[in-house]
């Protein structure tokens, strides 16, 4: 009977590391470099992760019933952004235990960094296990393969979910369903464990940004007055409490730039935005890209110049230079400038 008692707490044990998946290389975090207090936290005083807002013309299909998960089923986990010394954590079977066993013998190589102490862990509700995603998003490539507006994708543990990225915000309901009937019929993915997200303004080939999600610019031939106008947008500050992102217009009107800020980023980054500024631009971006693209090739054959390319915080073209290396080096940019009917003010030399 003795030796019964004393194998029964090991093979619970077991279970639950099973359950949870491996834990990352290396020794386990002592007491010291991660040791959370614990606050009991009510279901009304733990936030969750807002979910990306399902356009309602896009139902979302129903998913397949998954396998019952024994132990706590670790899904993913993130840092409270108010108060960076809480740590959330996705469990499919949430319990305060359950956190801190986590804390200790998965994350804390990734959350604790060996040198901070987190004041509290708290367990929040999760769909699915980080074994599940991953076995999940491995199969995403093949659908990339066939929807050309998808620009990436991703294992999100701050959300429980593989995110999707999408080139336009204009393509968001289409391309949602396209991929929707593709998980139905081809994987047993479930659709909600699957999120989007607008990436067409970060997301783009090697090269200048393209902005292809802007409507492209209608020039009339009277007056000669360039429609919308966009010269580039950029974020000037990544604070989560100032995000704040100014749109390059010619003309610059509030309601113009909110709509283009939405073509280019999508729905859900402006959500996230607190200002949406419209400001005097100079230039638009298709007048950047056509003179870079005319005159780079010249550009590249003068001895001392680097990096050639439209900066979107600038409205206008940056060339780095060397003059230690060519000492008629400005001269010589001028004469390719007005060889390709590029305006010297378009162009910022960066030495």
């Amino acid at each position: 009977m003795n030796s019964l008692l004393t194998i029964l707490p090991t093979l619970a044990l077991l279970v639950i590391a099973l359950a949870c998946g491996p834990t990352p290389s290396g020794p386990p975090a002592s007491p010291e470099t991660m040791t959370p207090t614990v606050v009991p936290v009510s279901p009304t005083d733990t936030p969750t992760p807002s979910p990306a807002p399902t356009p309602t013309d896009t139902p979302i299909p129903p998913s397949p019933t998954q396998t019952p998960v024994e132990g706590p089923g670790y899904g993913g986990h993130f840092i409270d952004p108010q108060d960076d010394s809480i740590v959330y954590i996705y469990l499919v079977n949430p319990s305060q235990e359950g956190a801190e066993w986590i804390g200790r013998t998965r994350i804390s190589r990734a959350v604790y960094k060996g040198t901070k102490k987190f004041r509290e862990v708290r367990p929040i509700q999760g769909r699915y296990t980080y074994h599940q995603l991953h076995k999940w998003y491995k199969q995403i490539p093949e659908v990339m393969e066939y929807i050309p507006e998808l620009t990436m994708w991703d294992l999100d543990e701050a959300t429980n979910s593989i995110l999707i990225g999408i080139d336009c915000e204009l393509n968001i309901d289409r391309v949602q369903r396209e991929v929707h009937e593709w998980l139905l019929q081809s994987t047993t993915i479930p659709v909600d464990a699957v999120r989007f997200e607008v990436t067409g303004g970060h997301m783009h080939p090697p090269g200048p940004t393209r902005f292809a999600c802007a409507p492209p610019e209608v020039v009339d031939p009277v007056t000669g007055l360039s429609s919308p106008g966009f010269g580039g947008l950029f974020w000037e500050s990544e604070n989560s409490k100032s995000r704040i992102l100014n749109v390059y217009m010619l003309e610059p009107s509030q309601k113009e730039a909110e709509e283009l800020a939405l073509q280019v980023w999508g729905r859900d980054a402006l959500e996230r935005a607190s200002t949406i500024r419209a400001i005097q631009g100079q230039y638009t971006w298709t007048q950047l890209l056509e003179w870079h693209n005319s005159a780079k090739a010249a550009i590249r054959r003068i001895t001392g110049t680097g990096l050639f390319s439209p900066t979107e915080d600038r409205n206008r073209l940056t060339l780095e230079i060397r003059p230690d290396q060519n000492s008629n080096i400005e001269a010589e940019i001028e004469d390719v400038l007005k060889q390709f009917g590029v305006p010297r003010e378009a162009v910022v030399l960066l030495e």
